[in-house]
């Protein structure tokens, strides 16, 4: 299970939410921001996280004002590239992993993503735009 945790401080107002983990990542790193079954991250590992994200959707080409599936289940993987979609100004196009393959394809054919990103216990697979057909598979 995926749990939140929130510094007991004041939290300024924010153009972008996100804005939030650099924000905590500056104030206050190492407190800790998610925690998945018994491992934690603190704000300044969930940056390091959204990092990698963003530059992984930079190397497949996510531009601003792109939409980008995200399939999978509710874990930090999946925050990570939710942050990340969002700083690098795209849509995130949410899907749970447990959705059978039409269902997936019937969200991903009116929504056009420019790639979809499956994450599966952490482990990752993308299919850019022009590479995306019927019968998508969680990989």
């Amino acid at each position: 299970m995926l749990q939140t945790h929130f510094v007991a401080m004041q939290t300024p107002a924010f153009a972008r939410f996100d804005q939030i983990p650099r924000h905590w990542a500056g104030v206050a790193p190492d407190t800790i921001a998610l925690r998945q079954d018994s491992r934690h991250w603190t704000y300044s590992q969930l940056c390091e996280g959204i990092d990698a994200a963003r530059a992984t959707l930079s190397d497949l080409n996510v531009e601003p004002g792109n939409r980008v599936l995200l399939a999978g289940e509710n874990c930090v993987t999946l925050v990570c590239f939710i942050f990340g979609v969002s700083e690098l100004g795209a849509i995130s196009v949410l899907v749970n992993a447990r959705q059978s393959p039409h269902e997936i394809d019937a969200i991903a054919g009116h929504a056009e993503p420019q790639v979809e990103v499956y994450i599966d216990a952490g482990a990752l697979s993308y299919r850019p735009a022009g590479e995306l057909e019927a019968g998508r598979k969680l990989a």
